[in-house]
């Protein structure tokens, strides 16, 4: 299916198991994340992040790498103009938090590319975890689902590249499907 890349970059051998550190840069992986039974994996998130079971797990929850440059305190049609100038000026509506990310030394970086409006412009993305990021392995991996049916392919794909078992990828799917009826 042309609509769901998975863009993998960096190192091919990277952490899986206990060693896993997962970033995830877009509230609906995360979720994902969550749902293959990962969540206590996940080291870093989206100021937008919302997920119970990754934010509210036992010991130290993970650090917001991401920043907006909107006020989400602002009227709509304040954050409405913000957008359409941003956007007119090439300029992203997000940060990747440099600070932030580096010392978390993720071996997988969620995201997506399909919309800027929507995360983290992908191409910020690649560029920052390349830089900071070079001396350790990692996996970047950009999810653009577009359909129902690209969602659950999204499950699977990002199940496979994290290592998760073929029977959490399979019951995060089944609950996806109870979800969706």
């Amino acid at each position: 299916n042309d609509d769901i890349t998975g863009e993998p970059a960096g190192p091919a051998t990277v952490a899986t198991g206990d060693d896993l550190r997962i970033v995830s840069l877009l509230p609906s992986l995360t979720d994902i994340v969550a749902e293959l039974g990962l969540a206590e994996r996940v080291v870093g998130v989206t100021h937008e992040c919302d997920n119970g079971l990754v934010l509210k797990r036992a010991g130290k929850g993970p650090v917001v790498v991401t920043e907006s440059f909107i006020d989400p305190k602002a009227e709509q049609k304040e954050i409405n103009d913000a957008v359409i100038e941003s956007l007119a000026q090439n300029h992203s509506l997000y940060a990747l938090k440099e600070d932030s990310l580096r010392p978390l030394a993720p071996t997988h970086v969620l995201t997506q590319s399909l919309c800027d409006v929507c995360a983290v412009a992908f191409e910020q993305v690649k560029s920052k975890c390349a830089r900071l990021l070079a001396d350790k392995p990692y996996k970047l991996l950009s999810v653009e689902p577009s359909t129902l049916q690209d969602v659950q392919e999204s499950i699977t794909l990002v199940g496979n590249n994290l290592g998760a078992s073929r029977e959490a990828i399979d019951a995060a799917l089944n609950r996806f499907d109870t979800k969706k009826a």
